[in-house]
């Protein structure tokens, strides 16, 4: 019940913060942590590869 609270009462500033003076913060983000660990946001990088002039394989 804490929990569903917090989400539909969390206040964001003009910039997409959460407002922590009204205090329902601290019961998101400790709601948040499982949900990072279980689905963590993975980022895939494409490495490209470099020539240097004089070397080849």
């Amino acid at each position: 019940p804490n929990f569903t609270a917090t989400l539909e009462q969390q206040v964001y500033d003009d910039f997409g913060m959460p407002d922590k003076s009204a205090g329902l913060d601290h019961v998101g983000d400790a709601g948040g942590y499982p949900i990072a660990k279980r689905f963590p946001i993975i980022i895939q990088k494409v490495f490209k590869r470099r020539t240097i002039a004089g070397f080849s394989r």
